[in-house]
């Protein structure tokens, strides 16, 4: 199992939590502890977060994942699941167009990418009232120029060892 820091925010409460997180029981987590809308809901577990956030049937405002970055270049590529991840070597989590692909389906949109490249911010549009402004992975220059500057680390990437999604 996985352990991790789960952190719900509210924008009146705040709670985290300690808890092992996995697909199987995101859900269940959500419902025993939150009886409201999570307004900014952040997941880092540094390897099988894509299937916990498959997973989950809750509707936060806002999404933030810690996505792979050296995949950017392979499309829509995940780890595969397994319950003990060792993550090693770059063979962690998942590309960015396999999060907006998923999040696409639960119809959120892709509206940030922080500085460093690693994590990115979704949004419930009908949560809000505004209207932002959908990232396009492909022509995104920050991430194009983070993979430019790391071509050493993306050349030992085998993407081969990751599952299309």
């Amino acid at each position: 199992d996985i352990s991790v820091w789960l952190e719900f925010r509210r924008v009146l409460f705040r709670s985290i939590l300690k808890k092992e997180v996995s697909p199987q029981n995101i859900n269940k987590i959500y419902e025993k502890n939150f009886n409201s809308t999570i307004d900014f809901f952040s997941l880092d577990i540094d390897g099988v977060d894509f299937y916990v956030l498959k997973n989950i049937k809750f509707r936060p405002k806002i999404i933030c994942i810690e996505f792979n970055p050296y995949l950017t270049k392979f499309g829509s590529i995940v780890v595969e699941y397994k319950k003990k991840f060792n993550n090693s070597n770059y063979y962690y989590g998942a590309s960015l167009d396999a999060y907006v692909k998923l999040l696409k389906k639960k119809s959120y949109k892709l509206v940030a990418i922080d500085s460093k490249n690693v994590n990115a911010f979704f949004i419930n549009p009908k949560q809000f009232t505004k209207k932002f402004k959908e990232i396009k992975v492909s022509n995104n220059i920050n991430l194009i120029n983070f993979i430019k500057r790391n071509e050493k680390i993306v050349s030992k990437i085998q993407p081969d060892r990751y599952i299309k999604y």
